[in-house]
């Protein structure tokens, strides 16, 4: 069973102790050295919600949208992000509110203020949290998951562990696991995804000393957003910031939020190795069954190629479910990093969202 903290307890004095966090033996913060425990009043103070579990991890998590609607949205970000992102985004519980919509989103493990997995984390571990996060709501209706990037595999583990209560599924930019890639001999197989580089790295290279440049290099990088926010801005971004005002601003606080300011690294730095985000998500992705399924792909997108998309839309048409594609155009032709964010307006200004619920 999992500890319900009330959104406004500041103070919580009776919390279990917290896991001891991973450490690869380096001895300062920047390499790699355990993190703190999570202080539970930083999530209070954005406006979030907590909940302890068994073994004492912390999930942040927020609510937003109508509070008295029967369906609810499990919104799910994408990498080097956390559940305040979501529900922070420029008119979006508005939206909700318009769609008769709670929404959900739960910060993934090591991100934010989200305890990391004392036994590392896999894609289907997600889903976990969620399901405690639903029981601590008294959440009991039907489902509707949305997630973004590599929010998609996060949305796919949602829609394999809640089974027939999920009833709309949008994936936007699509991805599919290493192990699948290579049966099926999708690109990502012989030929490596732009997130594949570090493919050959695995957890255990994570929690061990040769780790320590990595965590240097993500520490160092969360230093230079702190002094240049606009650091990791692309096109794409630029052209969601004139389509809906205000995002970059969510955008870089949520960023830095991620790291907790950069004090931890650790998610991201698990993030970042493609044998933990793309191997093992502990379940078949063939099992994965729902009614109604958006798909959102990109051409050109070097991170999620069309190929992964493809094969999703494929999958979900052969069990007889009702499929809406949008497909993000690439006027220049070329396979380039600014394309796996072609349809982020769409995402943020609700459209997708409106469509998905149309259904």
């Amino acid at each position: 069973m999992s500890k319900i903290v009330p959104a406004n307890e500041a103070m919580v004095r009776d919390l279990k102790p917290q896991p001891k966090m991973p450490s690869n033996d380096c001895c300062l913060g920047c390499c790699g050295k355990a993190s703190g425990p999570v202080d539970v009043n930083k999530i209070v103070a954005d406006g979030g919600k907590f909940l302890q579990t068994s073994d004492g991890r912390i999930v942040e998590y927020f609510v937003y949208g109508a509070e008295a609607a029967e369906r609810t949205l499990v919104q799910i970000n994408g990498s080097m992000g956390t559940g305040w992102f979501c529900m922070s985004i420029p008119g979006m519980d508005a939206r909700l509110k318009s769609l008769n919509l709670k929404a959900v989103s739960v910060t993934m493990a090591g991100h934010g203020y989200t305890s990391w997995q004392p036994n590392n984390f896999r894609v289907c571990d997600y889903a976990k949290d969620v399901e405690a996060v639903l029981a601590a709501e008294g959440i009991t209706g039907p489902l509707l998951v949305e997630g973004s990037s590599y929010g998609c595999a996060l949305a796919l583990a949602c829609a394999r562990h809640f089974g027939e209560r999920v009833t709309h599924l949008h994936v936007h930019t699509a991805y599919i696991p290493y192990e699948l890639r290579v049966e099926l001999g999708l690109q990502g197989g012989d030929l490596k995804t732009e997130d594949d580089a570090c493919l050959d790295k695995d957890t255990a290279w994570v929690d061990s000393c040769a780790s320590c440049c990595l965590h240097c290099s993500c520490t160092s990088l969360f230093c230079l957003i702190r002094c240049n926010p606009a650091l990791l801005d692309d096109a794409e971004d630029k052209a969601a910031e004139t389509a809906v005002a205000g995002y970059l601003e969510v955008l870089h606080r949520d960023i830095l939020r991620t790291a907790r300011g950069g004090s931890t690294v650790w998610g991201i730095v698990h993030n970042f190795v493609g044998g933990v985000i793309s191997k093992n998500w502990g379940f078949d992705l063939r099992t994965v069954s729902v009614p109604k399924v958006m798909i959102s792909y990109n051409e050109g997108d070097p991170k999620c190629p069309p190929a992964h998309a493809l094969w999703l839309i494929e999958h979900f048409r052969s069990q007889g479910s009702s499929v809406v594609v949008n497909v993000g155009d690439n006027p220049s032709g070329k396979i380039q990093a600014s394309q796996h964010g072609r349809q982020m307006p769409k995402m943020l200004n609700g459209d997708f969202l409106e469509a998905l619920v149309a259904m």
